[in-house]
């Protein structure tokens, strides 16, 4: 971060459809069955997407801070944090607790919200 916490940017990179290839996953989503979409085995097979590597490229230089900030939850974070380490994509991960049935949209506001107040970040972007 930057010295001065007035001027500090902080992106937060979102992961299936952004870097992760999710494509094949999507009938899953499609239906609703998240425990299909979400299988270690599924998510192992997500090929990185250009597009979204070369933003991460750009993210670590134009970014103070760069995190990871997915609606996956937390019970899937060792082959989350797998698959990012396999792209040597070595920045923080932000998941959703376990247990937490909020709407994607409200649990992201929310941690969006909960940042500009606690860090006082001047801008945050979220690629999503």
């Amino acid at each position: 971060m930057t010295t001065d916490p007035a001027s500090a940017r902080l992106a937060l990179i979102d992961i299936d459809g952004v870097l992760a290839d999710d494509t094949h996953r999507l009938h899953h989503a499609m239906r609703g069955e998240w425990g299909e979409y979400f299988h270690p085995d599924l998510l192992s097979r997500d090929e990185l997407l250009r597009p979204g590597a070369d933003l991460y490229e750009r993210a670590i230089v134009e970014y103070d801070e760069v995190r990871f900030f997915t609606g996956r939850r937390e019970d899937i974070f060792e082959p989350t944090r797998r698959w990012l380490d396999r792209h040597a994509l070595l920045h923080p991960l932000i998941m959703r607790p376990r247990g937490n049935g909020r709407p994607l949209s409200a649990f992201k506001a929310d941690y969006i919200a909960e940042e500009l107040t606690r860090s006082g970040y001047a801008r945050i972007t979220l690629w999503d």
